[in-house]
C-alpha cells in the first residue's frame, strides 16, 4: 500500500515505539524526522537522557524535547554509542530499549515516556477480519470483489454474521430473514452478495480495519 493510501510515509512503520495518536492529539508532528539524519558518538557513561538531548541539538535538523522519562537516566553505557541514520530511527532505537516506553511529539517538542495500555487487546474478530480488510484495502476502500472474498474467508473461519455484526447493521438482515425465512442471510457470504446488505459489511469491516490499524499499526 502506498503513504498516499496509508496517509502516512511507510518509513514510520519501522518507528516500533511511536506512537502517532498521541502525536495527533498533541497537535504535533515527527514529518520532519522523515527527512533528518543524525551523526553522533557519544562517550563512555552517558545515559539515553543524554543521548536524546544531544540528538535533539546535533540532529540535521535540531528539534525541541517536551519531556523525558526520568528512566531514561537509569541505563549508562559501558562503551561509547554510535547514532547514525534516520532520526526517528535512531530515537525509536533508545526508546525500544525500555518495556512499555514510547515517543511522540507534541507542539512544543519530543516526548518518551512509559504508557500503560489505554484498551484491552482487540477482540479475535476486529483483529481477523481487520487484518483481512486493511491488506485488500486500496485508496482507503475496498472492492465488492475483496470483500466477498474477505466474507469467504470469514464464513470459513466460523465467525457469525449476527454475532460480529454491530447492531445497526444486523437489524434490517434480521427483518428480512423474518418476512423472506427460505432466503434468510445467514453468513458473511450470502450478506456480501446480496446488493441490499453488502454495504453492512463493508461497514463492519472498516470498523474492524480502523480498530487493527490504530492497535497494531499507528500505536505499534
Amino acid at each position: 500500500m502506498s503513504p498516499r493510501e496509508t496517509g502516512m510515509d511507510l518509513r514510520k512503520l519501522l518507528w516500533e515505539r511511536f506512537d502517532a495518536k498521541r502525536t495527533h492529539g498533541a497537535g504535533g508532528s515527527p514529518d520532519f524526522m522523515l527527512d533528518a539524519y543524525v551523526s553522533l558518538t557519544m562517550q563512555a557513561g552517558s545515559s539515553h537522557r543524554e543521548d536524546l538531548e544531544e540528538i535533539a541539538r546535533t540532529s540535521s535538523q535540531p528539534f525541541p524535547i517536551a519531556s523525558l522519562s526520568s528512566v531514561l537516566n537509569e541505563k549508562r553505557s559501558i562503551r561509547g554509542r554510535v547514532y547514525f541514520g534516520e532520526l526517528g530511527r535512531q530515537i525509536d532505537k533508545i526508546v525500544c530499549n525500555y518495556p512499555g516506553m514510547r515517543w511522540w511529539m507534541r507542539q512544543d517538542g519530543l516526548v518518551v515516556d512509559v504508557v500503560v495500555p489505554e484498551t484491552a487487546p482487540l477482540a479475535e474478530f476486529d483483529r481477523e477480519a481487520g487484518k483481512l480488510t486493511w491488506e485488500r484495502t486500496v485508496n482507503g476502500k475496498v472492492s465488492k470483489e475483496a470483500i466477498l472474498e474477505i466474507a469467504t474467508l470469514l464464513d470459513t473461519a466460523g465467525f457469525g454474521l449476527s454475532l460480529n455484526l454491530q447492531k445497526a447493521q444486523w437489524t434490517p438482515i434480521a427483518t428480512f430473514n423474518q418476512k423472506h425465512a427460505r432466503a434468510a442471510v445467514k453468513t458473511f457470504v450470502a450478506a456480501a452478495s446480496h446488493p441490499q446488505f453488502i454495504r453492512m459489511v463493508r461497514r463492519r469491516l472498516y470498523v474492524a480495519r480502523d480498530r487493527y490499524r490504530e492497535a497494531y499499526l499507528i500505536r505499534s
